[in-house]
């Protein structure tokens, strides 16, 4: 029976974020957090993108999601309206600006901001190309 985009984009996104997690990893497992610095290991954090939401047009695209403490990701994505929530994003933008530069992050803001549709086969592609990605780490 064949899959679901829904079935197939949760897929995607286990093995999507589980690369994001291991891709700065080093030899042992452990990542810095993006936006506060803490060194955590891989499996003990978020896949968090730089902007937020979850929408199609930047959900698996790889310069706008990074390692997260999953305090840092949580603030974001809990809605949580404060100080801390306010200084996460600084810290992430920031850390995308040393990165890759205002350019990058114009481009993901203008991502953003386009609608994406995902196929069965764009969906069973990307599968199959993180799974490439991931036996390579």
């Amino acid at each position: 029976m064949e899959k679901t985009i829904s079935q197939l984009k949760k897929i995607a996104w286990r093995l999507f974020s589980e690369y994001i997690r291991r891709r700065d990893a080093d030899w042992r497992g452990f990542v810095r957090c993006c936006t506060c610095g803490a060194v955590k290991h891989w499996k003990n954090g978020d896949a968090g993108h730089f902007e937020e939401g979850r929408n199609n047009s930047i959900l698996f695209y790889e310069r706008g999601c990074h390692f997260q403490c999953k305090g840092c990701n949580g603030n974001l994505r809990k809605g949580n309206i404060s100080r801390n929530r306010e200084e996460i994003k600084r810290a992430y933008e920031e850390f995308m600006r040393e990165r890759y530069g205002q350019k990058e992050i114009n481009k993901i803001r203008m991502l953003k901001k386009q609608t994406k549709q995902f196929s069965i086969s764009e969906l069973e592609t990307l599968i199959n190309e993180l799974k490439e990605k991931l036996s390579k780490l």
